[in-house]
């Protein structure tokens, strides 16, 4: 059980995933929008019940790999701040390469926030797709 809000909930996930255990949460923050209400859980009415896929990137560069899970999005940047020259495989379907600001990796869960406000798509909570939102790129295709 989760008590708090949605950074909470997104901490508690990329904690724990590895477990695999259901989440509950309920909402003490001020958006909550991963979370059930508060005055839902206390009055004992219906939980909403959704299953969110989990992310999971891995990020080389000459020299590092890093691996990380994420339950709303992925952003890659350069440390600089400078502009990113990036080639990202998705599974063994496919290679993109772009260069520009860097790239939104984003789930269902993640597409209304900052993929959003980067121009990006909005998907249902059912869907188990995930979106690559270039940022500020510098060759938009």
């Amino acid at each position: 059980m989760v008590l708090g809000g949605d950074g909470t909930m997104l901490r508690a996930v990329q904690s724990h995933y590895i477990e695999e255990l259901p989440f509950m949460g309920i909402n003490f923050g001020t958006k909550g929008f991963l979370l059930n209400e508060y005055n839902a859980a206390k009055k004992a009415r219906e939980f909403i019940s959704l299953q969110y896929p989990l992310l999971e990137a891995i990020v080389s560069t000459d020299e590092q790999k890093l691996q990380h899970v994420a339950m709303n999005e992925i952003q890659v940047k350069t440390a600089s701040g400078g502009m990113a020259d990036l080639s990202f495989d998705i599974g063994n379907l496919s290679r993109i390469q772009m260069k520009g600001d860097g790239l939104l990796i984003v789930t269902p869960a993640g597409s209304t926030g900052y993929n959003q406000s980067a121009g990006g798509p909005v998907l249902p909570h059912s869907s188990h797709h995930f979106i690559a939102t270039p940022l500020l790129p510098f060759d938009p295709r």
